[in-house]
């Protein structure tokens, strides 16, 4: 069953630059319970989310596109992503979540320096009593314009046509994952992170939220079930984990300021 749906999704979707991944959400006493199994040395992140607004609604993740600025202690990456599929499968005791995705990057340093300062200007009049300087709104919005990479194509056909959008900071998170690799015998290889994140909310409170994620080649994890068979082998010993609250994120806090601060960007 699960080696007929891979087959069949790579034939539906022969993206070259499509990524697998899969995915479980997992409790505290779950993440400590498979920390032991990796060894390696704990890689931290901290991303910005940038989002396109219309002076209601963020209009990016409802069309399944990610848009962010990865920054880890190296370098910042500028990284577009768009769902292409989802499905759930099965494992023995878990039900854990398989995606493809589009995914296109960009390593311009000096431009993702300047985009990480512009956001974090704005983040800090998101977090006063002071409305956002509509210059530093444009000027932001005018550098993810002036981008040269492929994933700009991708964000600017995903948005309405004669509607006035802006190119926002949406909300931010910090990551923290270890890494290891799962081969099987015909050298194919399933690399998984475990991880927690930690994100904002309402009150300027934090929660932290802890996953397993399994990514590969395409062409070995459509053309080889059995490196999904090795993710699922190390979850199968956990426990059920209860379904998480809904929790007001940054992400909607942010929203809601936009919509309240930030109106005069739709006057004419």
């Amino acid at each position: 069953m699960v080696k007929t749906f891979f087959l069949i999704m790579g034939l539906l979707l022969p993206f070259k630059n499509a990524l697998p991944e899969l995915r479980l959400e997992l409790t505290k006493e779950q993440y400590k319970k498979l920390r032991t199994a990796f060894k390696g040395k704990t890689k931290k992140r901290f991303d910005i989310y940038i989002e396109a607004f219309d002076g209601k609604n963020f209009l990016l993740e409802e069309k399944g596109i990610k848009f962010r600025l990865k920054n880890n202690q190296k370098k910042t990456v500028i990284q577009v992503s768009k769902l292409l599929a989802h499905e759930n499968i099965k494992c023995d005791s878990q039900k854990i979540t398989w995606k493809k995705k589009e995914t296109i990057r960009s390593n311009n340093q000096t431009l993702s320096r300047r985009l990480m300062f512009q956001a974090t200007e704005i983040f800090k009049y998101l977090n006063s009593s002071s409305d956002i300087p509509k210059d530093l709104i444009v000027a932001f919005d005018s550098e993810i314009r002036k981008i040269n990479f492929k994933g700009k194509e991708l964000l600017l056909k995903s948005l309405p046509k004669n509607k006035k959008v802006y190119f926002l900071p949406s909300h931010t998170n910090k990551k923290y994952r270890k890494k290891i690799k799962l081969s099987n015998q015909k050298n194919s290889f399933l690399k998984l992170a475990l991880g927690k994140t930690i994100e904002k909310r309402s009150n300027n409170k934090f929660v932290t939220f802890y996953e397993l994620e399994g990514e590969g080649k395409s062409e070995d994890v459509e053309k080889d079930p059995k490196l999904i068979d090795l993710f699922c082998k190390k979850v199968n010993g956990l426990s059920q984990a209860k379904t998480h609250k809904t929790l007001k994120m940054e992400k909607n806090i942010n929203l809601k300021s936009y919509k309240t601060r930030a109106p005069f960007l739709f006057r004419s």
